[in-house]
């Protein structure tokens, strides 16, 4: 039988060809052809190691077809097709991260972008249970995206389409779409690429709170160090895989090649040559953090000795974002390079959030400050105006301002909230469920214990004292403190002005953990702050939000305790006080066995 009369050479002739065609639907039809070959499993029967070893290599092959084909119709604007092929791909394949950001793209484009997140959530989740690793950059690049609803994601009209890209290189620097309200810091960042009178390594730390832009002025950076014909490498901080020099191996894994071939080879930690792979360069063996001296410093030498090769004779930005979730090695690296930076001209760019910077990386910087190599950008809140531009003209001014007000000028919450899907609407009571979920995000991997205490932390509302926290929040004093400890090193708490008492970092965080929380637990917790406050011997008024979201039908002392509260509200806020008296007070009178 000749060669090509086989299923499987004609398979793979059909993807070769499906793989070379410009023409997108061409291309389908050849998919199409190749996959209708498969007639369920192959080598369906036999068991030995020779047919297991190439029923793997079929399936892999296959599954990559399918891939592929999806990649094309999702370019197409054939997403809600893709849907139901791409979630049976997922559930047989959960692991595999390209998969999970196809059937996002789909389910988002097709008008679902709560389901999108829910499964990137549970992708997350997963990977990090059983590999022990957060997202690769692509898909947590994807879920930002979403949150912000990039128009990057829109899909393009037929004579913009482009025939998938092969996956981002670690030093390919993303063209970003415009920056709104940086024109000082922009400025500065274009001196220190401008400034050619010394080789002397350069330091920039870009610091600011969540949402405040510290990415987005990162890639802007990186773009502009790229058209000056510099090298620009960009690495990221992973918050649960705490993998030993993590930073620097997403940074640097894929300049390897980019070394030249004549150069030594570089030895991993058992002395055997690391051939293409920072990680085997790197990467103890068992797991954990490089324990003696020696070998650490090895380990510096050899990232020292590959960023000068890389490129040599190009200037060379080392772009590092998210530094307050590195690993301690990739700290330690960060310092050993400041002070015994490559010999080439280099510039080291950080991004991080200051409250969680840990105290080596600090202290380093002090000391970079001190010999002048060190340039700071900090990012504040928007101005009125940059929030404006970034509402745009459709926007109207009263709906821009009260977005601005609301945010305090975030952007990164701004355009969460900008940007809601279908008919969601900015109202007082809920927050867009894209805003939601952009800022819940940061609660994903907190403890159990932390978790609730954030929970009870907002429906106490801002400023919260810590014992009422644990009397809403079920916990004994010790197991509160550990919490408060834990949400404050994550920046999500900060202590108040009064001794004892604590505030989220922003009202929309804590409006977005009591949103979260699930109904029965909120109702509960309402219940039990009032009680609390009542032994307390709290006034009416301070114990009235909490007994109005949480009292019975019939209940008398509720009726009276909140029509108090409303004749002592009369004079200073008469439209909570009519509310609680035309509104809330009547269905509780109006008692039903």
């Amino acid at each position: 039988m000749e060669a090509a009369s086989l299923d499987v050479n004609q398979f793979r002739s059909l993807v070769d060809r499906a793989r070379q065609v410009h023409a997108e639907e061409q291309a389908v039809a050849l998919w199409e052809a190749a996959l209708g070959l498969w007639r369920g499993e192959a080598f369906t029967g036999a068991d030995t190691p020779w047919f297991n070893a190439q029923r793997d290599l079929l399936d892999a092959e296959r599954l990559a077809a399918q891939s592929d084909m999806a990649d094309i119709r999702l370019s197409l604007g054939q997403h809600r097709r893709v849907v139901s092929e791409l979630t049976a791909l997922t559930e047989a394949h959960p692991l595999d991260e390209r998969l999970a950001g196809q059937l996002v793209l789909a389910l988002y484009r097709s008008g679902r972008p709560a389901d999108a997140l829910d499964l990137y959530h549970r992708t997350r989740q997963r990977l990090a249970e059983e590999l022990g690793m957060d997202p690769g950059a692509a898909l947590q690049q994807l879920h930002q995206d979403i949150l912000t609803a990039d128009a990057r994601l829109t899909l393009a009209r037929p004579a913009e389409r482009r025939a998938p890209q092969p996956g981002i290189t670690a030093y390919r620097v993303e063209r970003p779409q415009s920056l709104v309200g940086r024109v000082e810091e922009v400025s500065i960042l274009r001196a220190v690429l401008d400034d050619q009178s010394t080789q002397a390594p350069r330091v920039v730390e870009i610091v600011g709170e969540p949402g405040m832009g510290k990415t987005r002025l990162l890639a802007e950076f990186g773009e502009l160090a790229a058209h000056s014909g510099a090298v620009v490498l960009v690495g990221r901080g992973a918050e649960i895989s705490q993998i030993p020099y993590g930073l620097f191996i997403d940074a640097l894994d894929g300049a390897l090649p980019a070394v030249d071939p004549d150069y030594p080879r570089l030895h991993g930690a058992d002395g055997r040559e690391s051939q293409g792979s920072l990680y085997a360069l790197m990467a103890d063996h068992h797991g954990t953090e490089p324990s003696l001296p020696a070998e650490r410093f090895r380990r510096h030498r050899a990232v020292q000795e590959l960023l000068e090769e890389v490129h040599p004779g190009f200037r060379l930005v080392l772009i590092l974002d998210d530094v307050h979730w590195a690993d301690e090695s990739s700290i330690e690296l960060i310092e050993y390079l400041m002070r015994r930076p490559p010999r080439r001209a280099v510039t080291l760019a950080l991004g991080y959030r200051p409250r969680q910077a840990p105290p080596r990386l600090a202290s380093a910087l002090v000391k970079a400050d001190a010999v002048g190599h060190l340039t700071r950008v900090e990012l504040g809140p928007l101005s009125a105006p940059a929030a404006a531009e970034l509402c745009g003209s459709k926007v109207s001014r009263l709906r821009c301002r009260q977005l601005y007000e609301a945010t305090a000028g975030n952007p990164f919450y701004l355009q969460a909230l900008l940007h809601r899907t279908g008919d969601e609407e900015l109202t007082d009571d809920q927050l867009p469920l894209s805003a939601r979920a952009a800022l819940l995000d940061e609660l994903e991997d907190l403890s159990a214990g932390a978790r609730i205490v954030a929970r009870a932390a907002a429906v106490l509302d801002d400023p919260f004292d810590a014992e009422m926290t644990a009397v809403v929040a079920q916990v004994d004093e010790s197991d509160m403190f550990a919490a408060l400890d834990e949400l404050t090193r994550r920046d999500l708490i900060r202590p108040a002005s009064a001794i004892r008492q604590f505030e989220f970092r922003h009202p929309l965080v804590r409006k977005a953990v009591y949103e979260g929380m699930g109904a029965g637990w909120r109702l509960g917790a309402h219940a039990r702050a009032a009680a609390g406050l009542e032994r307390r011997g709290a006034s009416p008024v301070v114990q009235a939000p909490h007994v109005v979201r949480s009292a019975r039908a019939g209940d008398e002392r509720a009726v009276a305790l909140l029509t108090q509260a409303a004749d002592d509200l009369m004079s200073s806020a008469p439209a909570i006080s009519a509310h609680w008296t035309r509104e809330t007070v009547p269905p509780l009178v109006a008692w039903s066995p």
